[in-house]
């Protein structure tokens, strides 16, 4: 893992959700300035998986990073 919260959360969106290096790090600006930032749009199960995989990779790091899913009408 990286040794840096902010590396983690761009290793995170590049790793699970598949961002880009550019794309990552716009959205981890985002949510550092914020507090927050949308990732994505995604089916149930995928976000499910997503997030289940941000909580394990986020306790093995020891980083306090959340991810949560909120439903969306398209």
């Amino acid at each position: 893992f990286p040794s840096h919260d902010r590396e983690f959360v761009v290793f995170i969106l590049q790793n699970v959700f598949h961002k880009t290096e550019e794309e990552g790090r716009k959205i981890m600006l985002e949510a550092h300035t914020k507090g927050m930032a949308t990732v994505g749009i995604y089916t149930y199960d995928i976000a499910k998986t997503s997030i289940d995989l941000v909580e394990k990779y986020s306790e093995e790091f020891g980083s306090p990073l959340r991810c949560t899913m909120e439903e969306v009408e398209i």
